[in-house]
């Protein structure tokens, strides 16, 4: 297999198709798109806001901290598990349908998502850590151990 910069390409399904240079720069553009909306997803998905004002989760954070200064995170309630899952699965699927875009071979689809997904993460990081959060860490940490209580320092 060999990348071509050919205009004549079968997209994900037999129903998109370009067979000009206009449908092949649309093309171009919805997937271009589809990869910032993909990064903005991934984005969410680390600094969603959790839900903070229940007493209940705090106090049950607080006595979780064990001795060497790991945290737990509070149990999620079902809803919060099945909405995580839903983003999880709608970031799963964006994923592959741009994998499949790639394996088509062309150059201008796979330079379309190698721009989309490094602008769509240049914007989305710094945009979704500042509007989503008040704490500028994402929430998929790992803390090391620390010589009081909290947590340590960032590995």
């Amino acid at each position: 297999m060999h990348f071509s910069a050919g205009d004549k390409v079968t997209i994900l399904f037999e129903g998109w198709k370009t067979n000009s240079v206009t449908s092949m720069a649309l093309s171009v553009l919805v997937v271009f798109f589809l990869s910032i909306l993909y990064e903005f997803l991934k984005a969410f998905r680390i600094y969603k806001p959790r839900n903070q004002n229940n007493p209940e989760a705090t106090l049950l954070l607080a006595r979780n901290r064990n001795e060497i200064g790991l945290e737990r995170r509070p149990p999620k309630s079902l809803g919060q598990h099945l909405e995580d899952t839903f983003f999880f699965l709608l970031n799963f699927i964006f994923a592959y349908f741009l994998m499949l875009v790639a394996m088509t071979c062309n150059a201008w689809l796979f330079s379309s998502i190698i721009l989309g997904c490094g602008l769509g993460y240049f914007f989305a990081q710094p945009l979704c850590k500042h509007y989503l959060t008040d704490n500028p860490e994402p929430r998929m940490r790992t803390y090391g151990l620390t010589d009081g209580p909290g947590p340590g320092p960032v590995i």
